[in-house]
């Protein structure tokens, strides 16, 4: 199996995967694939993602290469067919993205986010 982090695009800063949860995943020997700079806003380095088992490599590659993507935002490149996705996408905000999705056959989960509003008193 093969694992790709793509980078994100500005203003998001955070990374899908950072190197310590990378190690974990090549320690079951899972292949990832870390695009260049991607960890950079979240203070993780490509050595550092390469010292956890990871292989720095271009989007290209790792979007014809591997099984699962991981990236926040939605890809803005094109996915090809039979790839899974996981993000916090927002579907009911991107029907048209979701809907392209289906067509190719992309299975993809969504991160929900849930925030605790605490009440004062």
């Amino acid at each position: 199996m093969i694992v790709g982090i793509l980078k994100e695009t500005p203003p998001e800063t955070r990374v899908s995967l950072l190197p310590e949860t990378v190690s974990q995943l090549t320690k079951k020997s899972i292949q990832v694939l870390v695009e260049n700079g991607a960890g950079i806003l979240a203070s993780a380095s490509d050595a550092d993602y390469t010292n956890a088992g990871a292989s720095i490599s271009s989007a290209d590659e790792i979007i014809s290469k591997s099984d699962i993507l991981l990236k926040i935002q939605p890809p803005q490149n094109q996915i090809p067919a039979n790839k899974i996705l996981i993000g916090v996408y927002q579907p009911l905000y991107h029907p048209e993205l979701v809907s392209d999705w289906a067509q190719k056959n992309l299975r993809y989960s969504v991160w929900i986010c849930c925030h605790e509003q605490r009440v004062r008193r």
